[in-house]
């Protein structure tokens, strides 16, 4: 197994760097979560030992097939249980004779489904606690860390490497996430699926990630906070990376959903949200805000030094709602010097507006942005610069794009964000904006607030 995870704790390492690892519940059926798995694992590139699980099969594919954990020759680091819930507690049992480092358990019907459910999640966390074992779940769909070829999900995509470290209690974000990254080109350091946290939760991940040198953004969905004040204190006192937190069932239908689909407890979330936000995390409201805040903080190590958004724009309406977010999220509009707007005035139309937003005109050629850009370039009252475009008959997107691009890399100590509202002809200067790294959205009001996000860090 490769080694590059070499700041992370011993027992992280042990969840995403084993040297062994048992499917109890693996299968040769294509159909079944035991063959997805194991699947995975394999096409993923994991090199280390594996050991299917199964006293139906003396074989699957080309590896070994056990009885159980105990009929397992070598030693054990990770075992994985896809297994009903009734035959988890001797399988956990086994696992703990075996000494094994850490435990997935994929399986559901555990707190979730009630009473008796939670007697068995807290009975296999008693073995759990006393034998030193990670626990992960129940009632999830596993972890991936591209960065070492490890993908022990049954998730349907795999990630790309790169620099988010996201965790989730709903395993079906998690796909959805992975599709989204797939289109947008977002790589991962880390995926963990948490589902009811009966072991590891969110604030153990954190810790871990913040830092590792690999990871750039933390961000996770959440149903629910399992140690609210240590993670606050951890936010405000120990915190060095961007921590983007989609928090749900804060209605109280939400929060019966929750209960029964990872056990969670909603309550305090108000508290722990505040502290959250007090303390610099940014809490994103929608799936869409969520997405877009992990794929900004992946794409730049450049923030803002201040509020100041200059806007240039091809179109006043387009400059209208740029404006109304910049006042809703809490920035400010710069002042530019006297002497750049003379310049301006000197290069564009007499009908151009030559204040903030700086309009110039819907017969903007490329050349007139770059005329434009070059002269800001020379002012230093904005904090960060947003091109915005809409597609109008003479409209040249592309190379419009690539002067902007260009501007961005003479001017790497300043944020430049482009805004292209459209689709599909606007489709090549947005492709070519975020090949090379740049923030690019196609809604003024999603570009606006991403500022305001990075402002915030």
């Amino acid at each position: 197994m490769c080694d590059k995870i070499k700041s992370m704790d011993n027992k992280l390492t042990h969840i995403f760097q084993p040297r062994s690892i048992a499917i109890v519940g693996a299968s040769p059926k294509p159909d079944k979560l035991g063959h997805i798995l194991l699947a995975n694992l394999r096409t993923g590139g994991y090199d280390g030992q594996i050991y299917p699980v199964n006293p139906n099969y003396s074989q699957i594919n080309d590896l070994t097939c056990y009885p159980s954990l105990l009929d397992i020759p070598g030693d054990i680091d990770q075992v994985s249980l896809v297994i009903p819930a009734s035959g988890v507690l001797e399988a956990v049992k086994q696992a703990a004779t075996r000494r094994v480092h850490s435990l997935i358990i994929i399986s559901a019907g555990f707190a979730e489904t009630g009473t008796e459910g939670k007697i068995l999640q807290d009975t296999i966390v008693e073995i759990c606690k006393s034998h030193n074992i990670t626990l992960i779940g129940p009632n999830v769909i596993g972890l991936i860390s591209p960065l070492t070829h490890f993908n022990h999900s049954w998730m349907q995509t795999q990630p790309t490497p790169g620099h988010i470290a996201f965790a989730s209690q709903s395993g079906a974000l998690c796909c959805s996430l992975l599709d989204y990254a797939a289109a947008c080109s977002l790589g991962f350091a880390y995926f963990c699926s948490l589902g009811n946290k009966a072991g590891l939760d969110e604030l153990d991940l954190f810790s871990a990630w913040d830092a590792d040198p690999q990871v750039q953004v933390i961000g996770a969905y959440l149903e629910d906070i399992k140690r609210g004040h240590e993670l606050v204190d951890w936010a405000r006192t120990k915190r060095h990376k961007p921590l983007v937190i989609f928090l749900a069932g804060q209605s109280s239908a939400a929060a019966s959903a929750v209960a029964s689909h990872t056990a969670s407890l909603t309550s305090n979330r108000d508290i722990t949200l505040t502290g959250l936000c007090a303390a610099g995390a940014i809490i994103a409201t929608s799936i869409s805000e969520f997405f877009e805040d992990l794929q900004a903080f992946s794409a730049t190590t450049v923030f803002p030094a201040g509020p100041r958004v200059q806007l240039v724009t091809n179109a006043g309406g387009a400059g209208i709602i740029a404006t109304d977010a910049i006042e809703t999220y809490n920035l400010q509009l710069s002042e530019l010097n006297k002497s750049t707007y003379n310049k301006l005035k000197e290069v564009l139309p007499a009908s151009a507006s030559v204040s903030n937003p700086l309009d110039i005109l819907g017969d903007a050629l490329a050349t007139r942005y770059r005329a434009t850009a070059e002269i800001l370039g020379t002012d230093p009252n904005w904090d960060t610069l947003l091109f915005l475009l809409t597609p109008q008959h003479v409209t040249q997107p592309h190379d419009t794009a690539q002067i902007i691009a260009d501007f961005a890399a003479m001017h790497p100590e300043k944020l430049v964000v482009s805004c292209f509202i459209g689709a599909a002809s606007v489709a090549p200067g947005l492709d070519l904006l975020r090949q090379r790294g740049l923030l690019a959205f196609t809604d003024p009001t999603a570009a606006v607030r991403t500022i305001a996000h990075l402002t915030q860090f």
